[in-house]
């Protein structure tokens, strides 16, 4: 736009200044305008792509005005226009999107500018291979209130050359390619710093290379790089089975080590990496590790290395924030920023329930009134209003206090706690005096509803735990004559009778055990509500008392424990499930006490020696057996002497590091191997396939393969 003063002075100036036009018009106009893309080539996408395009001079010009006009290709977009240049700020007021047309005055005074507008231009999807032109017309600029010509239109139109290719075969060889999906757009965020705006979700995928060598995958290790006084790593999502994440908050790596199931390249199976704004200014996200396999190579090699084909993304953070404190926060769930004039929400943390919480906030720059905030039960959260947010919020966490009473025809017997309110989060013990010869039911509800609560050792003292406490409180006590309930466990193979009886109260009861003379028996009998322990004698014909004193109408539990006597303990447990009639089952054989084997000597399963890790399964000797029999089956197989034996050689050992597939590094593959074991990917033991790196893959020693041992592997990584 050229501008003219209107004041007279201006008028006079101006035309003072005419003689020397045409000697400085003819020396500035030896500047050129440059038209130069970011991205000059780009590929063809099925999803929409931008560039950005700068409008600039070969050198400074000093100018009080410009415009700039712009052609594109039919169905190509305008975006957005920007200027970095400090001399010339564009305002919404300077340009028209739809236009591509720039005009920026200086308010009369002239300035050095060098860069014009930067555009950010969008190629529709789809857009055909080929050479485009993004031309520049009516380049103008003008200096002295709009008076004095420095460019002149046609002389410096210009324009830049966009190239776009059918195919990128830069990564003709690699079988697995790692990026940030971004669906077309830019490549970057601005994030409001504590705002719901103040996170920014950024999906990694994992594609097959342009041969398709690697269509599928299981396991993978990716680490991305960002800037901690920045960004914030909040979560990872999308991400199943076996997995774990890494976070160095000082360096600012997240590292995600995934395996298990099989995923395919042509899905968008990858993982979301989330991240936080918690100071302004612009942060470069970047994959800067990958590594990547399929899971039937666990067992032969180390995950190898893939191609990273993303540079990074942009994420940049602003916005203003009053800050937000709590006198509990571990018991809330909030955000420590809260946006002027918006309402705030927050809500309560994992095992905290609002009926037992009293919530209060103050705004310190307010009155100094501290409010009550009340649940909302439909958004499970609280809510203070916008008109509120107007300075910095303390959130007061308090637990409510309710009534108790008590009920029924045993209520004399019930002694409260000396506390004088039950309050929420805070246990609560009452006293039952109980009679002999009288069997008593409590129940207790809290708030309307049934509520538990657990008995001490004495069968007197109960307790409400403070969490449950979220109402007012009623204690029902009752009692009445009646019998004991006598209920056996444990092994009742050789118990005659009934494994559930009555005892009348006050009388002995009797049982008897038919003793195998190859076992020892133990014989335990408790009070089933309060686990208090109960004399049980016997006689030499196996037959077991409880006299009439303990038999008072509270139920008993009677375990019978019956032991082998042979120079080693055997115990057998199902390792893994192989299929509907299939299993590997773990055989392990500890020497009883005083047994001890003569040196070169150790334990052989059939004609196998087994296996022994001083560590393991506390120090008994181990095997495993693939088989279709039951455990009971095989149990009965092992305690034999002719299957387990003394024989002459050493124990074969196994590792318990984590390295399962025996590469000697640690890595997602041992987690994968132990996932395959775990799905039951192998059905026999093979040269590849060993029951000692079985053996290795029970890194928590609980006698069965599970993704618990894929985790711990897992921790053994990091």
């Amino acid at each position: 736009m050229k501008q003219v003063g209107k004041r007279l002075l201006s008028l006079l100036l101006a035309l003072c200044m005419m003689m020397s036009l045409c000697v400085s018009a003819l020396a500035v106009n030896d500047v050129t305008v440059t038209a130069t893309l970011d991205t000059p080539t780009l590929y063809r996408k099925s999803v929409a792509q931008t560039v950005k395009l700068r409008v600039a001079t070969s050198e400074p010009i000093t100018i009080c005005d410009y415009q700039v006009k712009l052609k594109l290709p039919e169905g190509w977009t305008v975006t957005a226009m920007e200027n970095d240049d400090a001399n010339a700020q564009l305002v919404p007021a300077d340009y028209n999107l739809a236009t591509g047309s720039v005009v920026w005055n200086g308010d009369g005074e002239d300035h050095s500018v060098t860069n014009f507008v930067i555009y950010t231009v969008e190629i529709p999807a789809d857009t055909k291979a080929g050479r485009y032109e993004l031309s520049l017309y009516e380049v103008e600029a003008n200096a002295t209130y709009g008076t004095k010509p420095v460019l002149t239109s046609p002389d410096n139109n210009t324009s830049a050359t966009l190239t776009i290719k059918d195919d990128d075969t830069s990564n003709l060889y690699k079988d697995y390619c790692v990026a940030f999906y971004t669906g077309g757009g830019s490549g970057q965020s601005t994030l409001q710093m504590g705002t719901d705006k103040n996170v920014v979700s950024l999906e990694v995928l994992i594609q097959n290379g342009i041969i398709n060598k690697g269509q599928t995958y299981n396991a993978y290790g990716i680490t991305l790089s960002y800037d901690p006084t920045i960004l914030e790593f909040v979560k990872v999502g999308n991400v199943d089975c076996i997995y774990s994440v890494e976070n160095d908050k000082v360096n600012g790596t997240v590292t995600v080590y995934r395996s298990g199931t099989q995923l395919s390249c042509s899905a968008r199976d990858g993982f979301f990496a989330e991240f936080k704004g918690i100071a302004t200014g612009s942060c470069n996200v970047a994959i800067t590790r990958a590594y990547v396999d399929k899971g039937e190579n666990a067992n032969v090699q180390n995950a190898p290395s893939a191609n990273i084909t993303t540079t990074g993304y942009i994420v940049n953070v602003d916005g203003p924030y009053y800050n937000v404190t709590a006198s509990s926060p571990q018991e809330l769930v909030y955000e420590p920023y809260a946006k002027a004039n918006t309402a705030y929400t927050f809500t309560l943390a994992n095992g905290y329930d609002w009926r037992g919480m009293a919530i209060r906030y103050t705004i310190d720059n307010g009155d100094g009134i501290s409010w009550p905030v009340e649940y909302d039960t439909t958004k499970n959260c609280y809510t203070i209003p916008a008109n509120w947010v107007t300075g910095d919020i303390h959130i007061d966490v308090s637990f409510r206090n309710f009534d108790v009473t008590v009920e029924g025809n045993a209520k004399n017997d019930v002694t409260l706690s000396s506390t004088s309110k039950p309050s929420y989060r805070v246990d609560y013990p009452f006293t039952l005096n109980k009679q002999e010869g009288w069997t008593y039911t409590v129940a207790v509800t809290v708030g309307g509803k049934n509520a538990n609560y657990t008995v001490s050792e004495d069968g007197k003292t109960y307790t409400i735990a403070g969490k449950d406490i979220i109402g007012n409180i009623v204690i029902t006590a009752n009692k009445a004559k009646g019998d004991s309930q006598i209920s056996f466990s444990g092994d009742t193979s050789d118990l005659e009778g009934e494994a559930i009886r009555n005892a009348p109260v006050g009388e002995d009861f009797t049982f008897t055990i038919k003793k195998d003379a190859n076992y020892d028996y133990t014989v335990d009998a408790k009070y089933t509500e309060s686990g208090k322990t109960i004399p049980v004698t016997e006689d030499p014909e196996g037959t077991y008392t409880i006299k009439g004193e303990y038999i008072t109408g509270d139920a008993i539990t009677i375990t019978i424990t019956k032991t082998a006597k042979w120079k080693w303990t055997v115990e057998v447990s199902e390792y893994v499930k192989v299929g509907k009639a299939q299993s590997v089952f773990l055989i392990t054989a500890k020497l009883n006490d005083g047994v001890t084997l003569d040196a070169g000597s150790t334990l052989a399963y059939g004609d196998e020696l087994m296996y022994r890790n001083e560590a393991q399964y506390k120090d008994a000797y181990a095997y495993l057996l693939f088989s279709d029999k039951t455990q009971n089956e095989v149990k009965a197989e092992a305690e034999t002497e002719g299957k387990i034996s003394i024989v002459t050689g050493e124990a074969h050992t196994f590792d318990l590091t984590g390295d399962v597939n025996g590469t000697e590094r640690i890595d997602v593959n041992d987690v994968q191997m132990v996932y395959n074991i775990y799905k039951a990917k192998y059905t026999a033991f093979d040269a590849n396939t060993t029951m000692e790196k079985f053996l290795a893959a029970d890194l928590n020693g609980d006698r069965m393969i599970t993704v618990d041992d894929a985790v711990v592997v897992v921790n053994k990584i990091k």
